[in-house]
């Protein structure tokens, strides 16, 4: 017996409301009794012999109508979020935003519900009150919050059948590290005794190294794995303690490589197009950047060494046509950016490393080709304080059979917030892209 059959009251036909929104199975039930479970989300009465309810079952949503003398006894039963089953004709309903309805003939309350419910939160709750509720908030399909985390689950989706139909090796890292990879004012130390077996431990940034362990194994390997960042300001709409980080690594592969396994990645799994895509080096975009500057009649003047604010980076998409959704930012300071990136040959301030921006949002890619050769990255490493003790596994791919070899980090959230905006969906965080978010704890702007 499944589990449905534990609580239907008899044999007729169960329908997930799924099918009975694919109108072109409505007529198969059109007439015909059938049993259907799920959550009230509204109900309403407007007399004492008629009452409607909307009923979501986590697949689709129906409107039951319930008449006459049952209206009375159900009247005070039937609160939002209470789970039933309900047995009843379909009808065409023109009335109805489905184009049907359900006559109900019995209903059986299988998780009673609460009028408290409806005062938990409402479209006017701050943020906090929200993330406090978010449990809750799910569950409600009005909120919109289930409909981004399907997006959510259609986007992984698409991401492992692109990977796999590319040939790629998925591979998954661990979460406990030892060492930094982006930075240390951001690690998050690991609390256990308070060391991990004599050593200090992390949650890691990036998988980064790990993949690249694995490159001469498999040549194009990646992940979808938690990244961690003990960020002061993540309480930002675009920044979370834990995220959810697709990064991919790439042997024999140069930084116009690079940008074209992005550009065909981000098309495939997010249906942009190529020439939605436009490309400018860092020194350039400064020059855009100082031009519209003075175009608005001020004095500032963005000069070589200075990194690119969020603010900068949306002013900067605005700067180009609206059909440019991404745009390359190539070529970024060496020392703006981490110890593993590879200078430019033809200009060794500079590193072969691009940041995709994502129009409305920002930064959503960091991307450089990795130093392939051992002197180079030793010297970096010392210049910047790393104990190479702690990364000679690290130090052993370019002592055993270095290859040039480049990769990549995509921020997933950012891309969800981007295509539930797109999508008609009001998304005003990245923590809505996410089931529970980790940050701070207050509320956002």
């Amino acid at each position: 017996m499944t589990y449905f059959e534990c609580f239907v009251m008899d044999d007729t036909a169960h329908v997930d409301l799924s099918t009975l929104v694919d109108l072109g199975a409505l007529s198969k039930y059109i007439g015909q009794e059938v049993s259907v479970a799920g959550w009230i989300t509204r109900q309403h009465a407007p007399g004492s012999k008629l009452m409607f309810i909307d009923l979501f079952d986590g697949t689709g949503s129906i409107q039951l109508v319930i008449k006459g003398a049952m209206v009375k006894p159900y009247r005070k039963l039937l609160f939002e979020q209470t789970c039933v089953s309900a047995r009843g004709q379909v009808e065409a309903d023109s009335r109805s935003l489905s184009g049907f309805c359900m006559q109900l003939e019995r209903v059986q309350i299988v998780g009673p519900g609460s009028g408290e419910f409806t005062k938990l939160f409402n479209s006017d709750s701050d943020s906090l009150t929200k993330m406090q509720q978010r449990h809750n908030l799910i569950r409600d399909p009005t909120t919109g919050q289930a409909q981004i985390l399907r997006l959510r689950a259609s986007l992984e989706g698409r991401i492992y059948r692109w990977f796999e139909e590319q040939g790629w090796i998925k591979v998954s890292p661990p979460a406990i590290v030892t060492g930094q990879c982006e930075g240390g004012a951001t690690l998050f130390p690991l609390a256990i005794k308070p060391d991990y077996f004599g050593k200090p431990a992390y949650l890691t940034q990036s998988s980064q190294f790990y993949l690249e362990t694995v490159v001469p194994a498999f040549k194009r390997v990646w992940c979808l794995e938690k990244s961690f960042r003990a960020e002061p300001h993540c309480d930002t709409p675009r920044h979370l303690c834990e995220y959810t980080h697709l990064e991919g690594e790439l042997g024999f592969c140069d930084l116009v490589g690079l940008m074209e396994h992005l550009t065909s990645l981000v098309c495939a799994i997010a249906d942009f197009k190529p020439d939605q895509f436009a490309q400018v080096t860092y020194r350039q975009a400064l020059e855009l950047l100082n031009r519209d500057q003075r175009e608005q009649g001020t004095d500032v003047e963005y000069s070589f060494g200075l990194d690119l604010t969020d603010s900068m980076e949306r002013r900067l998409m605005e700067l180009y046509p609206d059909k440019v959704q991404l745009l390359f930012v190539t070529h970024y300071p060496k020392a703006l950016k981490s110890f593993y990136m590879k200078p430019d040959p033809a200009d060794p301030e500079q590193v072969l490393c691009c940041d995709l921006l994502l129009r409305g949002v920002g930064e959503v890619v960091g991307a450089s080709v990795r130093e392939d050769q051992l002197e180079p990255l030793i010297e970096r490493m010392k210049a910047e304080g790393l104990d190479l003790d702690s990364y000679a596994y690290y130090l052993d791919l370019r002592r055993f059979g270095s290859c040039p070899h480049a990769g990549y980090g995509l921020g997933l959230e950012r891309l969800i917030k981007y295509l539930g905006e797109r999508a008609g969906l009001t998304v005003r965080s990245v923590r809505e892209c996410c089931l529970y978010p980790r940050s701070t704890g207050r509320a956002y702007q």
